[in-house]
């Protein structure tokens, strides 16, 4: 999974949103199975990820082909990691990989 973060041009306009993407390559797998991550993705960003902390940034989810196997937990467990490490000003970027 990678995690991108870019600064929102005009923060005050989307006070109240926090602008995340979905990124899931075809390499994953077929329909099902990409629309199965993005449902999960998006229970992540809600339940953990909604904080005023994270408004004015548009933040981008790319989820690699070895995610499917990654449990509910262990993708909570990394997003909330890469989260955290991403707040820090010079790191605008963050890569994790799913080893099987």
């Amino acid at each position: 999974m990678s995690l991108y973060s870019v600064k929102e041009k005009e923060p005050e306009k989307y006070i109240y949103f926090i602008r995340t993407g979905l990124v899931i390559n075809k390499k994953a797998g077929k329909a099902a199975k990409r629309n199965k991550i993005k449902r999960r993705l998006r229970m992540l960003i809600r339940d953990n990820i909604l904080n005023p902390d994270n408004i004015g940034y548009y933040y981008i989810i790319i989820a690699h082909k070895n995610i499917v196997q990654a449990s509910y937990k262990s993708l909570q467990k990394d997003l909330i990691v890469c989260f955290n490490k991403i707040k820090k000003p010079q790191l605008r970027y963050l890569q994790l990989y799913y080893l099987r």
